[in-house]
């Protein structure tokens, strides 16, 4: 699948979801949590699990061990400020709601089901890939004045510096960035060259997106 395809399925995704009902979106994620370890291990038989990337389930761990103090905040937030019955023997002076405390379960595994979208296309799809998606959805908008070739090299040398920064991970932030500004190696180990790849949609490709265009019509009709 085109790189541009899989980002535009991922955000068609992230918006879908939020129409999904309570039980239907429990079942999903379970879908999607279940299918992790297959996925790990049809990829680690085959060319996939043996270029380096990380497998699906310890993406999917990263982003959640990352946003879990926001899972938390938001549970908090939604089961103590929506209306509905108290919950009964509650000592503390704020008293979450049972309708409250649904809500906010709600708008987890809403969450937590976008991270594990985002987990399949980042384990699947790799940092020039992304780059490449990233620069053909951004030539539309060079009827606006975006130069999308060098929107693409600029955020491929962004990704390059993170990710080296990020190999500090035993150093604080401060540290993570004066390491970057005075280790000469990172300047020269820096690529020289960035190759911005431009395949070309698939057959395949175009039914995709005639589907997604499909779901945003019955998304935004909804």
């Amino acid at each position: 699948m085109h790189p541009s395809v899989r980002i535009l399925a991922f955000l068609t995704f992230a918006v879908a979801v939020y129409g999904i009902r309570y039980q239907l979106l429990a079942f999903l994620l379970s879908f999607m949590l279940a299918a992790m370890p297959a996925v790990d291990l049809f990829r680690s038989a085959g060319k996939a699990g043996k270029s380096g990337r990380k497998s699906v389930l310890a993406e999917f761990l990263i982003l959640l061990r990352r946003v879990r103090l926001i899972l938390l905040f938001l549970a908090l937030v939604y089961a103590c400020n929506t209306p509905g019955e108290y919950v009964a023997g509650w000592d503390f002076p704020i008293v979450p709601t049972y309708e409250g405390i649904e809500a906010g379960v709600e708008q987890m595994l809403r969450l937590t089901a976008i991270l594990a979208a985002l987990a399949f296309m980042l384990a699947m799809t790799s940092r020039e890939q992304l780059i490449t998606g990233l620069y053909w959805l951004a030539l539309p908008f060079r009827w606006f004045g975006v130069d999308a070739e060098r929107f693409a090299v600029r955020l491929s040398l962004t990704l390059y510096y993170v990710e080296h920064g990020l190999r500090v991970s035993r150093e604080n932030a401060l540290q993570q960035l004066m390491t970057l500004n005075a280790d000469p190696d990172g300047e020269r180990n820096a690529p020289e060259q960035i190759v911005i790849e431009k395949p070309s949609l698939r057959a395949a490709d175009g039914c995709v997106l005639l589907g997604l265009i499909l779901s945003g019509v019955l998304l935004s009709c909804a």
